[in-house]
């Protein structure tokens, strides 16, 4: 029988780190009990030193099918930086150069900030990020996408030897910034995030999706020309993650002013004007300047978000699939942990895993069906990591299996 574990990675950096923050993310394999399994890395850590970076943060990792672990970091070089794992967590050294991968996105960019890491279903790594060609640009910036061969080369079948830059603008002098991605059954995927254009003092945010054949050039059967936007009520915003439905529909989640948004579009690439009020959900639900995170599905097709307060603490929203509130979880649909981070996963069993940090500590909570601390999990429904001598915490999740 194989046991589902949990893998998280956390990148902290102590003060006196360069570039503000950072320092060696550890790996850590917590069971389903919510102890660390020794069986991984060095006593359930793993702790890789990068001496060549002044600082690297992890912002998404993924599980592939033989139990190898890719994590993608956001450092102060500006290539787009994987490492892989093996299952017990040592580094793969068949993957690039020890099990670090260092890709130069355009080498006459200033910048290019990865932001999330996916596998298709053929194994392939997906990145997207933003990306500047210069100064002024990086107000500015252009959204990338990466295509990697499972042994870590770039796809030459995608995009331009494995790369896709792409604007979403049709106005000059906005900004992009590609937020989360999303695939269907034949490797089509849709890239969400937002922009913005200065000077407009409202609905200067919009939230954004571009679709993509599986070579990398747009689908125009999607928006007409690949493209859909859509007007924030808001002042201020942004996309944080895109879900794809069943029925081939798409559910965008960030924030908008001080409110958490959910916006649904249709596969077409047309709002959905069954979801919420004509197509959206705006609500602060009780909370102060909440800021959407993570959004995904549960099994009975429910509508989960984790987001982060205006005091730094955790909540999580969950609605019904028309966007109404689910007022059955927590309290009239919301619940607030002792904790700040937007990691999420959920399990078959409609477990709830919440990750982030707290006094210094590593934690995941386990939540019931219903919004509550689940007792079984951990000690009284948490598992932490003392993680005391340092200053900055940033979670990730992904399950594994085991055994």
């Amino acid at each position: 029988m194989r046991v589902p574990a949990l893998i998280a990675i956390l990148a902290m950096g102590a003060a006196a780190c360069g570039g503000g923050g950072g320092g060696n993310p550890e790996t850590g394999s917590a069971t389903l009990a919510g102890s660390l399994d020794f069986s991984f890395g060095t006593d359930g850590v793993f702790a890789p030193s990068i001496p060549d970076l002044s600082w690297h943060r992890v912002v998404a990792l993924a599980e592939r099918p033989d139990g190898k672990i890719v994590a993608l970091l956001h450092s102060s070089s500006s290539a787009v930086t994987l490492l892989q794992l093996q299952a017990d967590g040592t580094p793969d050294v068949s993957f690039g150069v020890l099990g670090r991968l260092a890709i130069t996105v355009d080498a006459s960019a200033v910048t290019a900030r990865a932001r999330m890491l996916r596998l298709d279903s053929q194994g392939r790594i997906l990145v997207i990020g933003s990306i500047a060609h210069s100064e002024s640009d990086q107000l500015r910036p252009s959204w990338f996408v990466l295509r990697l061969l499972e042994e870590g080369t770039l796809d030459p079948a995608f995009g331009s030897d494995g790369v896709v830059v792409l604007s979403f603008l049709r106005t000059p002098g906005a900004a992009d910034t590609a937020g989360d991605v999303a695939f269907d059954l034949e490797d089509g995927m849709w890239i969400g995030g937002d922009y913005f254009t200065p000077g407009i003092p409202t609905y200067d945010h919009m939230f954004a999706i571009c679709k993509l054949h599986e070579d990398g050039s747009f689908d125009s059967g999607f928006g007409g020309d690949g493209r859909a936007d859509w007007d924030l009520p808001g002042l201020g915003g942004g996309a944080t993650s895109l879900c794809l439905m069943s029925d081939g529909g798409l559910l965008m989640a960030g924030s908008s002013g001080d409110d958490v948004i959910l916006v649904r579009f249709l596969a077409t690439g047309g709002k959905d004007l069954s979801f919420g009020s004509s197509g959206e959900v705006l609500t602060r639900a009780g909370g102060d300047h909440l800021e959407g995170g993570t959004a995904a599905f549960d099994a009975a097709g429910r509508i989960i978000v984790v987001g982060i307060d205006g005091q730094q603490q955790t909540f999580v929203m969950r609605f019904h699939p028309d966007g109404s509130a689910d007022d059955s979880f927590g309290t009239a649909g919301i619940a607030f942990l002792g904790m700040s981070g937007v990691a999420l996963l959920i399990d078959f069993g409609g477990s709830l895993y919440v990750g982030g940090r707290a006094s210094g500590e590593g934690v995941v909570a386990r939540l019931r069906p219903d919004g509550g601390i689940d007792a079984a999990f951990g000690t009284a429904g948490w598992f932490r990591t003392d993680l005391s001598p340092l200053d900055e915490i940033y979670l990730a999740m992904t399950f594994t299996r085991e055994g």
